[in-house]
């Protein structure tokens, strides 16, 4: 079909050239040709067509008028402060809480290490001989052998040219190394 009209479009065009009409009379040509070769439509169709044609305008409008709002915006577009200062604001109370409860213990801890102790102990030369001394909490096996070295010097001759690492620490049935605390 298209090529039929095709056909008769370009006969009826080369005899418009032939005739040399006007502008005019040629446009009013071409619309008697194109309603003689176009189908019959029913009413039904061209209102359908009518229908479609304005939904389409409708749809170009709200396009564009959704254009012109997103420009608007765009323009006005900027920081949201009151989003962001609330997060921060959470995060900078956790940090501080975070920071306090670093500080507190830390403080605490330094509070136990300076804490004194009573340690019980004994010296054993074939019999044991029991004493009390007081520590501080963070010293390790070493100084407290120095410290009860100092303290049994007095009553007994053979520990003045002895040193810490002379001696041992038995607990029970385990010897502790002189470096642990």
């Amino acid at each position: 079909m298209s090529f039929a009209c095709d056909f008769i479009r370009d006969v009826f065009l080369f005899y418009l050239q032939k005739l040399s009409l006007r502008f005019t009379e040629y446009s009013q040509l071409k619309m008697i040709h194109l309603s003689l070769y176009r189908p019959a439509m029913s009413r039904a169709d061209a209102g359908r067509l009518i229908h479609l044609s304005k939904k389409r305008e409708r749809a170009k409008e709200d396009m564009e008028q959704q254009m012109k709002k997103m420009e608007e915006e765009s323009s006005k577009i900027g920081k949201c402060t009151y989003v962001f200062e609330v997060c921060f604001m959470m995060w900078d109370i956790i940090f501080r809480k975070k920071e306090e409860l670093a500080m507190e213990w830390r403080i605490q801890q330094e509070r136990e290490k300076n804490e004194e102790i009573t340690v019980a102990y004994a010296y054993w030369d074939g019999s044991s001989h029991r004493k009390n001394i007081k520590m501080k909490k963070g010293h390790t096996i070493s100084q407290f052998l120095t410290k009860s070295i100092e303290a049994l010097k007095k009553e007994f001759t053979e520990l003045k040219t002895c040193i810490s690492e002379n001696l041992m620490f038995v607990k029970e049935d385990l010897i502790i190394p002189h470096f642990y605390t």
